[in-house]
């Protein structure tokens, strides 16, 4: 199935522990960690954000978060990835590069 029958997927950023979401851009909405509705605009561990059209391996798009430290936690790591609106990239080979890892040290 092409990637062109589809809506175009999310960006998705794991918020990691320790820290808090203080600045939201526009075209990114809070969530819980499972997806769920997050009531406020900061402070949510996830966040999906759009893009809005389809990118290939060598686009860049930049999110501008802002984000605070409240506390030290040894080895705590978040998440930036790639992810359809529902399911799995059916097109996709090799789904295990859409993620990185983020840490804050």
């Amino acid at each position: 199935m092409s990637p062109w029958g589809s809506p175009p997927p999310k960006v998705r950023l794991i918020v990691p522990a320790g820290t808090t979401v203080t600045g939201v851009p526009a075209d990114c909405v809070p969530h819980t960690l499972t997806g769920g509705y997050y009531e406020k605009r900061t402070g949510a561990p996830r966040y999906d954000c759009a893009l809005p059209y389809w990118v290939s391996e060598n686009t860049e798009r930049t999110y501008a978060f802002q984000l605070r430290i409240d506390a030290a936690v040894p080895g705590a790591t978040g998440e930036v990835g790639s992810h359809p609106e529902f399911g799995d990239f059916a097109f996709d080979p090799d789904t295990t590069n859409n993620t990185a890892f983020l840490a804050v040290n």
